[in-house]
Order: C-alpha cells, then sequence, then structure tokens
C-alpha cells in the first residue's frame, strides 16, 4: 500500500534492528547501578581520607560505650567530662578533686600504663598539652602556682592502670604544710579519696559524696569555652 521504502530507511531499520536490545540492556543496568551505590565518591579524597582516621581514633575510646566516653583504665569517662583533646591525649575534670581545678590529662591509647611504653609522638602530645591545660585551669581557679605531678607504676602510687598526669591549682596556704598535697595524691583514686578542696571542711572518706554529673559537666564546660 505504502510503496517500497527506500534503501537508506531500510539501512536504518536494520541497524536499529540490530542494535537496539543492546541499548536498552545498558540503559537498565546503569539504573539498577543507581539504585544500588547511589552516587559514587572518589575512595581516597582528602574528606573520605579525614573521615576514616577520625573513625579510627575514636574506636578505642567508644568501646563498650555507645561511642560517648574516653576509656580511663577500667573507668569510662563521659565525654561531657571531657574539655579539651588532641589527637593522642585529653584532659577531664575530677570525680574527687584534692583541690578546686584538680584535673587529668591522659594518652588517649589504651593498656599504656608506664610512660615509658609512650611513642615519642604521644610522649610530646602528652606534656604539650599538660602544659596548655595548666594555664587554663590555674587561670580559672585563681592559682598562682600547681602540682604537675606523674605517679608512673604501681609501686610510685599509680591508682589506675593508665599513664595519666595530674594538674593541681595550687594557692598560698592551701595546706597546712606543703608536702601534704602529695599524701593527698598518695591517697587519690576515682572510688575514694583524702582530698580536701579549698574553703571546705573534708568530711571522712566514709561520709564523702562523688560530685554530680552536673557539676563536673558545667566545670568542663567553663574551662572548654577556654580552649575555643
Amino acid at each position: 500500500m505504502f510503496g517500497k521504502p527506500p534503501p537508506a530507511l531500510l539501512v536504518v531499520l536494520v541497524l536499529l534492528n540490530y542494535f537496539l536490545p543492546s541499548i536498552l540492556s545498558l540503559a537498565t543496568l546503569s539504573s539498577s547501578r543507581s539504585l544500588l551505590w547511589g552516587k559514587i565518591t572518589p575512595l581516597f579524597s582528602t574528606a573520605s581520607t579525614r573521615r576514616t582516621r577520625f573513625s579510627t581514633n575514636l574506636s578505642g575510646m567508644e568501646e563498650g560505650a555507645g561511642g560517648d566516653s574516653q576509656i580511663f583504665g577500667r573507668f569510662q569517662i563521659p565525654r561531657k567530662h571531657v574539655f579539651y583533646e588532641t589527637e593522642k591525649s585529653c584532659a577531664f575534670v575530677n570525680l574527687r578533686p584534692i583541690v578546686a581545678g584538680h584535673v587529668l590529662v591522659v594518652c588517649k591509647r589504651e593498656g599504656v600504663t608506664r610512660m615509658s611504653a609512650l611513642e615519642d609522638d604521644e610522649y610530646a602530645d602528652l606534656w604539650s598539652t599538660v602544659r596548655k591545660v595548666q594555664k587554663v585551669v590555674e587561670g580559672e581557679n585563681g592559682g598562682v602556682a600547681a602540682n604537675v605531678a606523674v605517679q608512673d607504676g604501681r609501686e610510685a602510687g599509680q591508682s589506675v592502670p593508665h599513664v595519666h598526669v595530674h594538674i593541681l591549682p595550687r594557692q598560698k596556704g592551701d595546706f597546712e604544710y606543703n608536702d601534704q598535697v602529695y599524701e593527698e595524691l598518695e591517697g587519690w583514686g576515682p572510688w575514694k579519696g583524702k582530698g580536701k578542696e579549698r574553703g571546705m571542711d573534708v568530711p571522712n572518706d566514709e561520709d564523702r559524696r562523688d560530685r554530680t554529673e552536673e557539676v563536673m559537666a558545667e566545670e568542663a564546660r567553663s574551662y572548654r569555652d577556654k580552649f575555643i
């Protein structure tokens, strides 16, 4: 009825008949890949690498704590009590401070109990953090001096088997005699203490109450603001 189609049209029809199934197949595969993987980002982009490193750094701190604590020996320190941190160290407020502003700086790596076991970069970072934290807690608590103390091993009085540094801001006359602070440190522990907070009558150990999480979080917040 329509007559014989021109040769050029016949060529187009033959090519479509040959290639159309392959074209449709490729289009379907491409659509399926988009549904399965979504937008594909470069595996080694700067942002991707940074996220991976951050997650690795946090993995040890989150163990058994739902991602919201810092491991300190067998204790879990709530993140809201941590007020300063670097890649390798962090500082947090104290459950039972000996003096106002008594804080701890620790190595983030788990299982390190002695200073000699720290890597060189961990050691340097720890003391750099101590210097920065000391300046802030002294300023916030009216300190005119400070005790910076390490009890390196059980026989040296280390109560928690995890490398840590005590920073205690000091004022004139805060103890009856200066060496008393070392006696207090000897008896310090997260679960008990003989501490004396300036201007306060300290009850016996059995009568003492731990500070509330809210009080500690507020103290940490006041220090944290100084590092911003």
